[in-house]
């Protein structure tokens, strides 16, 4: 901003007070414009720098959880779907960043230690070589996605050394409650990444225990007095061992049992839904089949085609077209009315007076009509009958319905059902709560009975 003349005696005022001056002539005059172009432009100014931050901030706010996504997905700690995996890369995160907590106190208390310490180079050569080798294990172990044994064991002994150089290079005063002696956090670090590296439960445990016997003995021994907080101190190793493996074991059996429970979950998924297929287009393929023959009779024909024009719109609602949907079915009648329909190239006879008003539930007469259809379909195609009688019966909340034909039948011991029979009556009725037998015989026909319990109210 260009600079403005201001004729003023004395020291110029702060700007929160230049609004307040008072006006004395012309001198006054010029003083106040000048003053309230500050006070704007301050205030301009202000508002500039407000919206700025707000703005620049967001945008560093987006590019920062960029780029820790980035980050996530380089060293392999993003999800992969693969429970066992990422509990164990999880569990590397974690102790990566305990470590990097205990390097982070470490560089505050170093220069204390450096200042305090009998053998400063010795004490600081310590010190960098143990920051290196950690910020090198991290990356190894983000590398192999764990701790490795190998890996491990290289960790476990740099924690004995720094223990060592510790005792050794600082007076006994700075050995507790100092970070100047880094050691006794870095080995308690250690101590837990025991826990994931070490085969056993054991070692795991004797790992742990043995460097709070060496923190006990080093610092014991280069005249620690206090041996209640050494005690106590030393028996925080052994504890992290063993809450680290414990918990590290329990998180992997977790993991290892949901990866067990989802693959069992997208084999059910996957039959369900080929079996789901499968009851969608039984039928469907029949009636094509039926269609393919030069030799259908006329009637047959006729009747197959209406079948096959309605169980295109059926497939359709399967496929989501709700345009397609059908009626909705209500009591019994409607649904053995639906499914024998078509079937017009049958000798049918329909004896369903008495348990035609019996209502069920919608997807219970679903159910009903499917099965229905696919027992006329299989008198059609395998029966060669001459009758066929539907009867539907109903007493005390209990109704039945019985399809008879006096068809070449078979031996239900003595075959294996096919698709139809076997899924689409039989597993499928059962699974709504129907009951389903079957007789048959050769020579004399086929009788199936399906039975179940009416709606409890008459509001379906």
């Amino acid at each position: 901003m260009a600079a403005l003349d201001v004729d003023v005696h004395g020291p110029a005022p702060a700007t929160a007070g230049w609004g307040q001056a008072r006006c004395a002539g012309r001198r006054g005059c010029r003083f106040q414009v000048t003053c309230q172009v500050l006070i704007f432009a301050n205030v301009s100014q202000q508002a500039v720098h407000d919206t700025l931050r707000h703005r620049w901030g967001a945008r560093m706010q987006c590019r920062l959880a960029s780029l820790v996504r980035r980050l996530s997905n380089a060293v392999g700690f993003s999800p992969r779907g693969h429970s066992a995996a990422d509990a164990r890369r999880a569990a590397v995160l974690v102790c990566i960043l305990f470590r990097a907590v205990c390097l982070v106190e470490m560089l505050v208390g170093v220069t204390s230690g450096l200042r305090a310490s009998r053998i400063p180079a010795v004490y600081a050569t310590a010190s960098v070589g143990v920051f290196v080798l950690s910020v090198g294990l991290a990356a190894a172990y983000v590398r192999h996605g764990q701790i490795q044994l190998r890996l491990g064991l290289v960790d476990w002994c740099s924690a004995v050394v720094g223990l060592v150089v510790c005792a050794t290079t600082l007076p006994p005063h700075l050995l507790l409650g100092t970070w100047a002696a880094w050691a006794g956090g870095y080995a308690v670090s250690s101590a837990a990444a025991a826990g994931l590296w070490a085969p056993s439960l054991g070692t795991a445990l004797a790992a742990s225990v043995s460097l709070g016997g060496v923190y006990f003995a080093a610092y014991g021994a280069a005249g620690v007095r206090d041996t209640g907080s050494l005690w106590a101190n030393a028996l925080v190793h052994p504890m992290y061992g063993l809450v680290a493996a414990v918990l590290y074991r329990y998180v992997m059996r977790l993991a290892l049992n949901a990866e067990e429970a989802n693959a069992r979950a997208a084999d059910s998924a996957r039959q369900a839904e080929r079996d789901r297929y499968r009851l969608a287009v039984h039928d469907v393929a029949g009636i094509l089949g039926l269609l393919s023959r030069d030799s259908l009779p006329a009637a047959t024909l006729v009747a197959v085609r209406e079948q096959a024009l309605q169980e295109s719109n059926r497939l359709r609602q399967y496929l989501g077209d709700r345009r397609a949907a059908r009626a909705e079915r209500r009591c019994i009648g409607d649904a053995l009315l639906g499914a024998s329909a078509t079937f017009t190239d049958l000798p049918i006879e329909l004896l369903i007076d008495i348990g035609a008003p019996t209502q069920l539930q919608p997807e219970v007469l679903e159910k009903l009509e499917r099965a229905v259809f696919t027992l006329l379909h299989n008198v059609r195609q395998h029966a060669g009958a001459s009758l066929v009688v539907i009867h539907a019966d109903a007493r005390h909340h209990r109704w039945e319905v019985t399809v008879n034909d006096d068809g070449v039948g078979f031996d239900p011991g003595g075959v294996e059902l096919g698709f139809g029979l076997s899924v689409q009556v039989r597993q499928e009725l059962e699974a709504a709560g129907m009951t389903v037998a079957i007789d048959s015989s050769p020579g004399e026909g086929t009788r199936v009975s399906i039975s179940g319990f009416a709606a409890e109210s008459a509001d379906v």
